[in-house]
Order: C-alpha cells, then sequence, then structure tokens
C-alpha cells in the first residue's frame, strides 16, 4: 500500500481540496486533464487514470456536496450569479463570498443601486 504524505488525507486537508473540484467540476466544467490537476496539487500520487466517465461520476458527487457546503461549514457565495463554495475557517466576521473579487462587486452593485 503507498503511503502518502503526512496530512494529506486530514480533514483540514480534504476541505479545500473538495472546494477546488467542486469549483472546477461544477464552475468551470473541468475536463479530465483538469481535474487530475486539481488532484495532483492536492496530494494525489500519479498515475491517476481517470477516464470522463469517472469525472461525471465525479460531477455528481460534487453537485451533491455542493448542497452540503450550502448548509454547513463555510458555504456558497452570496454574489449574484456566482455560488461558488468557499471555506470560512472562522475568526472575524462570517464569510459570504468566495472571494475579494465577488464582494467588491457586489459592494459596487450596492453602491450604484443606492446611489443611481
Amino acid at each position: 500500500m503507498e503511503s502518502y504524505p503526512a496530512g494529506v488525507h486530514s480533514t483540514k486537508a480534504m476541505a479545500p481540496r473538495a472546494v477546488a473540484l467542486i469549483v472546477a467540476l461544477l464552475h468551470e466544467r473541468a475536463d479530465v486533464d483538469a481535474v487530475a490537476r486539481v488532484l495532483l496539487e492536492y496530494g494525489e500520487r500519479p498515475p491517476l487514470d481517470l477516464t470522463p466517465h469517472d469525472v461525471e461520476t465525479m460531477r455528481l458527487a460534487a453537485a451533491r456536496l455542493a448542497g452540503v457546503f450550502a448548509r454547513v461549514p463555510g458555504g456558497l457565495c452570496a454574489a449574484t450569479g456566482c455560488g461558488k463554495p468557499y471555506l470560512d475557517l472562522g475568526g472575524g466576521s462570517p464569510r459570504r463570498y468566495c472571494g475579494t473579487r465577488c464582494a467588491t462587486r457586489e459592494r459596487v452593485a450596492a453602491h450604484r443601486a443606492a446611489h443611481p
């Protein structure tokens, strides 16, 4: 049995990988090569031998997992038209957006709506 580097399959390591896979599979409609790159980036070892069928199966699982993010640890971006998952690891105010780009876009839109 092949061993992985320490922490590769820890809960703390799995959460960011899950977010990256959800974004790749659902928001970027990633193909086999793109999904393999995400998996390799998060510690999987080659060869991965992914098929298009594997990616489609992962896409279905990602859709279900996105529902989990909508209800617990982290969430789905509140920006209009985004909906990407994000992790909220605590500390400070709760997050509502996947990143600063979406947060800024929403603030600008709210400002423009309030000051026509």
